[in-house]
């Protein structure tokens, strides 16, 4: 009898190519490249309908992260929740508690929530202290400052040993409450965002060179934390906040990227904060830096220029990205912060906050001093098109460039993008950048 040929197997059959295919089906959705919290699970579930076998590939995918905010408007059952529980690893529950209470999802790693939430009572707090152990990422916000991290809640987050991501919001924590806290995921925390939390005092990190530091305190390290792993720390700097906060790195030696939202520096002095960065933070190689816009700073908040300036000048030798806006264009001192990083410069936003011009002769010294530079982004210049000119009469060292995005060029005398765009890549092309992968389409020429 003759063999048969097995019959062929096409590749959308094969789970390993399916599973590969559903790591990149888009999950989340934005109109601009910052925002991506917006979930959009439609696409997974239309390959869920597609066969038994894709049903069975693409499903954990589907329940990866959970948004209550937009499963729950799919309205699925909840017996149909409860069977694929053990799917959800991450779970956003911004919009109502009683599904999470339901479900209670067994291997979780993620949990994104809100305290102010209508339902919220002790059993949510007794599942933090449920799944803690297992927890990798961990964002919650109370209702202000007003209100006191304690009781289950703080005992929840007091036994976090494996936890790589806290972000806290709006509370009041005690010295010994916030100590608590770090010493429990120290071993593990990545990265650590803290907005407008109040209650601490510089003790709760370590030894303190103002009046009340003692040689005592020096010799007992067991009584506050260490974290080695931390590489990015985020800090709102608000008239809320603890003006402790900038005493914060002195506890992260292996601190990479600091990310501060400023909104006041009446409590705040930011030039002991980059003494600290600089003195305690010695693989510190990214600072972005985003003003706050409130009643109070309805244009943005901005340090005086030479504190601002010293920010990115003093707080490492070797700034590789740069995020900021300019009050009034660039000025001298922050042209001269900026320069005195050109051996190590790669990444630089820049953004003009209040309708000025950025000052394109300016932006061509960046381009001709630093040679390591791989992206540039200039939002908001307010240059008018002959500027450009300008900006095409030397040749570039940045031989790395790979991105150039440049935002409010043009003076109303009708300069097409396109014209931009063809007479700059011109340009790259003679001084050896035809490698540039992004030359941005939101260059504007009115």
């Amino acid at each position: 009898m003759a063999a048969t040929s097995p019959e062929p197997i096409h590749a959308l059959q094969i789970p390993e190519i399916l599973e590969l295919i559903a790591r990149y089906v888009p999950l989340f959705y934005s109109l601009d490249d910052d925002d991506r919290d917006t979930m959009d699970p439609s696409h997974l579930y239309s390959c869920i309908l597609v066969s038994h076998q894709w049903h069975q590939c693409f499903l954990p995918h589907l329940y990866h992260y959970y948004d209550d905010r937009v499963m729950g408007s799919m309205a699925m059952p909840i017996f149909i929740l409860r069977k694929h529980a053990h799917l959800i690893r991450r779970y956003i529950c911004l919009a109502e508690v009683q599904t999470l209470l339901d479900l209670q999802p067994k291997s979780l790693l993620g949990l994104h929530t809100n305290t102010t939430l209508a339902g919220w009572r002790p059993a949510m707090d007794h599942l933090l202290l449920k799944c803690g152990h297992q927890l990798r990422e961990l964002t919650l916000s109370g209702t202000g400052f007003s209100e006191e991290l304690k009781d289950d809640r703080l005992q929840a987050l007091m036994h976090l040993p494996y936890l790589e991501e806290l972000r806290l919001m709006r509370w009041r924590i005690s010295t010994e409450a916030l100590r608590g806290i770090l010493n429990g995921c120290s071993a593990n925390l990545s990265i650590l965002s803290l907005g407008t939390i109040s209650g601490f005092n510089e003790h709760a990190f370590g030894p303190w060179t103002g009046t009340s530091y003692s040689k005592e305190q020096e010799q007992e390290p067991q009584h506050w934390p260490w974290l080695s792993k931390l590489r990015v720390l985020q800090m709102t700097l608000d008239f809320i906040q603890s003006p402790a906060s900038i005493h914060l790195p002195r506890i992260c030696p292996a601190l990479e990227t600091v990310r501060l939202i400023v909104d006041q520096d009446d409590d705040f002095d930011l030039t002991v904060l980059s003494r600290t960065l600089r003195e305690h933070c010695p693989k510190l190689d990214s600072i972005m830096y985003t003003e706050s816009y409130s009643m109070r700073n309805e244009y943005g908040f901005f340090p005086q220029s030479t504190i601002y300036a010293a920010l990115f000048k003093d707080s490492t030798r070797k700034l590789r990205s740069a995020t900021l806006s300019l009050p009034e264009g660039m000025d001298d001192e922050m042209l001269e912060a900026l320069l005195s990083q050109a051996a190590t410069l790669e990444a630089i936003e820049l953004r003009c906050a209040r309708s000025c011009s950025m000052g394109m002769s300016d932006i061509i010294k960046i381009l001709a001093s630093c040679a390591r530079l791989k992206s540039v982004v200039l939002l908001e210049a307010n240059c008018p098109s002959r500027d450009l000119d300008q900006l095409l009469t030397q040749p570039w060292a940045c031989q790395n460039l790979q991105t150039l995005k440049i935002d409010g060029l043009g003076d109303g005398k009708g300069l097409e993008d396109g014209t931009v765009r063809v007479r700059l890549l011109e340009h790259m092309r003679k001084s050896g950048l035809g490698h540039v992968r992004d030359v941005s389409r939101t260059m504007d020429a009115h």
